[in-house]
Parts: C-alpha cells; structure tokens; sequence
C-alpha cells in the first residue's frame, strides 16, 4: 500500500516507481555492452510499437461525445500547456550555456512527457463508475479524452523537433583542445662549465 495517497493511487504510483527503480539499478549493474544493445533493441522496436500504440489510443477515444466547443477548449489548453512548457524550459536554462536554439530544442524534446496523464485516467475512470452521479462519468470522460488529447498532440510534437528541429537547432561544435605542452628541457644534458 502506498503512503502518498489514497489506495486507488497506490497502484499507479508504484507502478511508475517500480519502473524508475528498475531503470536506475539496471544502469548501475549493467555493463555498458550489454546497455547498448538493449538500447538498439528498443529504440528498432519502437519505431514499429509508436505508430500502433497512437493509431489504438485514437481509436479508442470517441470524441462524438463531445461537441465542437469542449474539442476547441481542449486544444486551446493543450496549445497554452505546450507554451508554459517552453517557456518553462528557456526559464530555467537561461543563464547556462545554452543559446537561445539549443534553448528551443530541449523545450521541444520536453513536450513528449505524458506520464501523468497514462497514470491518471483509469483512476478517474475507475472512480466515476463507483460514483452514484451521471455527470461524474461524462466528466471522466472528458478528462480521459483531453489527456488522450494532450498525447496525441505533444508526443508527436516531440518527435518532429527531435528529428527535424536537431539537425537545424543543435551546432555540431568541436570541444576546444588544449595547447600543446611545451617540452621541458633536461637539465641532464646541459654541458658542465670547465
């Protein structure tokens, strides 16, 4: 049982711990070999996964049970969501080492994050069946499909600045070498005075 919350939240906090405790042990016992390969594992099974797991999430979500002016909200929040996130990002990455482009792609990249509402919607799901109000599940469902929404614009957002804004927004930039040490010389082989 969880000590964060109530027990219905329980299970989908330690689901999302579990997972982040897996990773970062598996980081520390691994040999970096073997991390490569499940890497290239993983990224080569996503590129297959990603399409089918967007096209079954859109599928499932039935917007006819909205109509034209909650969709329209909907969009407006996620739009104004995306810009707090960049300006989030050139926020708290002003003052480093970054410009202003490098700037823009980490607020781009950031965009894909959609953990919370992966973790929330069952629950609300989940509660609005237990409920003895109607309207409780018409707002579950609302909820449900402006999270479903939130994905289905923002990961994809993260994906196009990730392979079409990196190679515009990032400078391939060599580190700076040191100068060549000057050799010492060797005061065996200086000439006595005679």
């Amino acid at each position: 049982q969880s000590h964060l919350g109530p027990r219905d939240n329980g299970y989908h906090t330690s689901s999302i711990c579990t997972g982040f405790v897996a990773t970062m042990l598996w980081k520390l016992q691994t040999p970096l070999s073997s991390k490569t390969l499940v890497n290239t594992i993983f990224q080569g099974s996503w590129v297959v996964l990603c399409p089918i797991l967007f096209a079954s999430t859109g599928s499932d979500v039935d917007m006819s049970i909205l109509d034209w002016t909650t969709i329209t909200w909907m969009l407006g929040i996620v739009l104004v969501t995306v810009i707090v996130r960049l300006l989030g990002c050139f926020l708290v990455l002003f003052g480093g080492e970054f410009n202003w482009k490098e700037m823009l792609f980490v607020g781009l990249i950031f965009q894909g994050k959609a953990t919370n509402q992966a973790a929330l919607a069952p629950n609300l799901l989940y509660t609005s069946w237990k409920s003895e109000y109607p309207e409780d599940a018409h707002r579950a469902a609302e909820s449900v499909a402006m999270g479903v929404l939130s994905i289905l614009v923002c990961t994809p957002l993260a994906h196009l600045g990730a392979r079409l804004g990196g190679p515009y927004l990032l400078s391939k930039q060599e580190p700076p070498r040191p100068p060549p040490a000057k050799p010492e010389p060797d005061s065996t082989d200086a000439k006595p005075d005679a």
